[in-house]
Parts: structure tokens; C-alpha cells; sequence
């Protein structure tokens, strides 16, 4: 083996992976199949012996670390590697053919990372491992792997959790993927990280396991690139880590990783991890819409669902005071329903609450800027402020305020304006002044011209917008 090759580690522990992998994966089906014959005892001797193996695979210093020749290490795999060989052997002379299912082509694979394993311990282990089950060739950087699966085509339901598995070697990919399409989850899984990030453009995850070492480009970059886009309660990562060492967790965890597994996957483990995550997600979606339901309660009118008298001062407070910083001009409009309490005494409360509905509807729906604000202003009284307009402008957009509701045609026999609800509306604008003590008497000045204004259109005969004279 080449000494400088500082990735040694990470190659030997592979196929020990895959041992381990697939062997846990041919427990689960033998117990599912009920088929025993003294094959889960040997199964069990035999991952107890591959954990034994990655435990010297952990242990093994090159010489530029101080550690003697590697030769002299694999000396003490020997008889380890020749337990694996008998107790695979011994397992799939257990596992019979009729009903095994796809229990051999596992235990084929079982073979040839143990066959991988001792051909590189025999060579000295001078080339960079391959994957002992490649697969079909990939097409490049960006080529994505379908995980293979026992479970029939569409039996996790469509609202089951979606994984995006990422790892570059396809056993690894394999052994994942089916493990937890067995638990439910819908699982894609893909060869690189250009390719995850192509399948996070087009599709929704809920959850990322995502490999840290991988060639062209690896898992970090790959976490920065997703935490660009995602915070860490939208999609979660786990790290999926053969590097042994705390400064490369700790590396993925302040760049936004949501936790770690390492390899050899230990799969309830991981499992746990996996929905943890998932159900912290959950809760971060519920706290969001309990955040965004607040809101509503707390700045919005309960009865017309448009802001309520708390949004507008708010509102009407921060866009005054941006008007006077920046020398803009700002107007309000106050509206009032025409005889309201009439109709109230006439058609009914209830009625009376189904026109104020209506109203409500109808000028938030009147076409305005984004910047506008129309709510409700307290009883049948409703306001607009428009930050940016001069008072010609706020008039037409009064104008226009008044007729949606007059279309609406509402019947209102006791009127003396029309047949049906309109509206009283008052305009006042002004372009505030920079600092001062009197900005906060200037801001209520304004809603008390407009008042003023509206009171001049219920006095001209009302279903009509009054503009207040420009302010001293």
C-alpha cells in the first residue's frame, strides 16, 4: 500500500462496511421469511467478526503516522479474514435456494467484499479500493442510481417522508436505500452531489443523508450549497461519515448539519436519527403555522379577515416615519358605511355582520399597491394608507374604494343615499417633515383631517370622497 495514500482507512473500510451492510440486511429477511437452518447464529458471528475487523482497521497507523510497515498490521488479519470466509461459506450452505428470494444475490455480495477485502490485504493493498459492486457504468458527474428495492412499486404511501440518499459508492447507496424503503420511507438515491443538488431543484425532500467524502465534489460543499437555500428545520442533512476524527463532525455541524452517523452505518441508530429529525421538522412546520395563525389573531379583524385597527397604526406609524426621513409623501383615507345603524335595526345584527364582510372583501380587493394597507378601522368604519401618494392620488384611489362597494348591490332600504350600501369616504396627504417633537402630533393631525373630510361627505349627502384642504 502506498503510505502516503492518507484515504487508507476510508478504502479498507468499505467492503468491511458492506460486509456488515448486507449481512444485517439478510438477518431481517431470513426473520421475515422464517427461515432459520442455524444461518442466523453464523450471520450474527459473522458481522461480530467484520466489527472486529473495522475495529483494526481503525487501529492501523501508516509509518509516516509512526506506525510500523503495513505489512506487518495485516499479519494480524489473517485468521479474521479466514472466519469470514468459512462463516459466509457456512451461511449459504444454510440459506436454501427454494424460497430464498433475493437472499443470495445478497450473499453474493457478502463474497465479494470479503474476496475485495483479502485480495488488497494479499497486494498490500497499493490501489485506492473500488467498489466491489459497482453497478452499471455511470454516465458522469451528475448520474444518478434508482435504489434497488425489495418492496413492490408504490407501497410507501404518498405522504410518507422522502429521503435523498447521496453517496458515491453504489453498495453503500444499495444498502440504505432498501433499508429504509422497508421502513416506509420513498427513498431516491444518487452517485454525486451535482446530481443531488439537480434533484433538489426539481423535487421536495424531507431529509438529506448525505456522504461526506465523495470525488468531484463532496458532502461539505454540497451542505453549503443546500443551507443556501434551506435552514436546518426545512430540510435536515445527516452526515454520513467514514472519517473517524472530531474535527470533520465538527466541521459539518457549525456548517449547518442537523447530526452524524458514522460507518459502518449502525441502522436503528440511524433510524432514530432519522426520525427525530423528521419529527422536529414536523414540529417546526406546526410551530410556523401556530407563528403565522398568531398573526392573524393578533393583526388581523376576526370578522372581514382584513388587518385590524393594531396593523394599520403599526403600519401607518412606520410608513410616516419612513415618509419623513426620506421627504416622501403619505395619505390616509377613512371610510364609513352609510347608515350602518339603520340597517343594523332593520335587517339584523347578523346581516349586519354579513355586510361588513362584504365591505371588507370589496376594498381589500380593489387592485393597490403592494405597499398599501386598507383594514378595518372599528365598527363599520374602515381605513387605507397609501405610503408614496400625493392626496390627487389617494382621491382617485378613494374614488375607486367607494364604487367596488356601491357594485356590490347590497340591498339597504333604509338609505337615504341609495337603495343599497355605499360608502362616506374622507382623503387627507401630506408630506411630513424630518424630526421634531411634533411628528407624532402631525401623523394623528392627518387622520384627523381626513375624519374632518369624511364628515364633509356624510354632511354633502354621502356615496361620495371629500378631500381635506392642504395643512397650514
Amino acid at each position: 500500500m502506498n503510505a502516503a495514500n492518507t484515504n487508507i482507512r476510508h478504502d479498507l473500510r468499505t467492503p468491511v462496511n458492506h460486509i456488515i451492510g448486507y449481512a444485517e440486511m439478510v438477518q431481517e429477511d431470513l426473520e421475515d421469511a422464517g427461515i432459520d437452518g442455524g444461518s442466523g447464529q453464523q450471520l450474527s458471528a459473522l458481522v461480530q467478526k467484520a466489527h472486529e475487523l473495522l475495529e483494526q482497521v481503525n487501529r492501523i497507523r501508516t509509518p509516516e503516522e509512526g506506525g510500523p510497515p503495513l505489512e506487518d498490521q495485516f499479519a494480524e488479519w489473517t485468521d479474521v479474514l479466514s472466519d469470514l470466509t468459512r462463516l459466509h461459506s457456512d451461511v449459504r450452505a444454510a440459506v436454501p435456494e427454494a424460497g430464498a428470494g433475493s437472499l443470495h444475490g445478497d450473499l453474493d455480495k457478502i463474497g465479494d467484499a470479503i474476496n475485495h477485502l483479502a485480495d488488497m490485504v494479499r497486494a498490500g493493498s497499493r490501489t485506492r479500493l473500488a467498489d466491489p459492486d459497482p453497478g452499471p457504468e455511470a454516465s458522469g458527474p451528475g448520474d444518478a442510481t434508482g435504489a434497488s428495492s425489495d418492496a413492490p412499486p408504490g407501497e410507501a404511501p404518498e405522504d410518507a417522508p422522502r429521503i435523498l440518499v447521496v453517496d458515491d459508492n453504489r453498495s453503500n447507496l444499495e444498502i440504505l436505500a432498501r433499508r429504509l424503503e422497508r421502513e416506509g420511507y420513498r427513498v431516491s438515491a444518487v452517485t454525486s452531489g451535482f446530481h443531488a443538488l439537480a434533484r433538489l431543484g426539481d423535487e421536495n425532500f424531507d431529509l438529506i443523508l448525505l456522504d461526506v467524502v465523495m470525488p468531484d465534489m463532496d458532502g461539505q460543499e454540497v451542505l453549503d450549497r443546500v443551507r443556501r437555500k434551506y435552514g436546518p428545520t426545512e430540510l435536515p442533512v445527516i452526515m454520513v461519515t467514514g472519517l473517524y476524527n472530531s474535527d470533520s463532525i465538527v466541521q459539518a455541524l457549525n456548517a449547518g448539519a442537523n447530526d452524524y452517523v458514522t460507518k459502518p452505518v449502525d441502522f436503528p441508530v440511524a433510524l432514530a436519527r432519522i426520525r427525530t429529525h423528521l419529527q422536529l421538522g414536523e414540529l417546526a412546520r406546526d410551530l410556523a403555522a401556530a407563528n403565522e395563525r398568531l398573526f392573524r389573531y393578533s393583526y388581523m379583524d376576526g370578522l372581514t379577515g382584513i388587518p385590524n385597527r393594531r396593523h394599520f397604526d403599526e403600519h401607518y406609524s412606520r410608513e410616516w416615519d419612513r415618509a419623513s426621513r426620506e421627504s416622501l409623501p403619505i395619505a390616509v383615507v377613512l371610510m364609513d358605511i352609510d347608515y350602518f345603524k339603520p340597517f343594523n335595526d332593520h335587517y339584523g345584527h347578523e346581516a349586519g355582520d354579513r355586510v361588513l364582510k362584504e365591505v371588507g372583501r370589496a376594498l381589500d380587493e380593489t387592485p393597490r399597491r403592494s405597499s398599501d394597507l386598507v383594514a378595518r378601522y372599528g365598527g363599520e368604519e374602515f381605513v387605507a394608507v397609501l405610503p408614496g401618494a400625493e392626496q390627487s392620488d389617494a382621491r382617485d384611489f378613494a374614488e375607486r374604494l367607494r364604487t367596488s362597494v356601491e357594485a356590490l348591490g347590497l340591498e339597504h332600504s333604509q338609505s337615504e343615499a341609495a337603495a343599497h350600501v355605499t360608502l362616506s369616504v374622507g382623503v387627507a396627504g401630506e408630506r411630513p417633515v424630518t424630526g421634531g417633537d411634533e411628528a407624532d402630533d402631525r401623523r394623528r393631525q392627518l387622520l384627523l383631517r381626513a375624519d374632518e373630510a369624511l364628515y364633509e361627505a356624510k354632511e354633502g349627502g354621502r356615496n361620495q370622497v371629500r378631500c381635506a384642504p392642504d395643512p397650514a
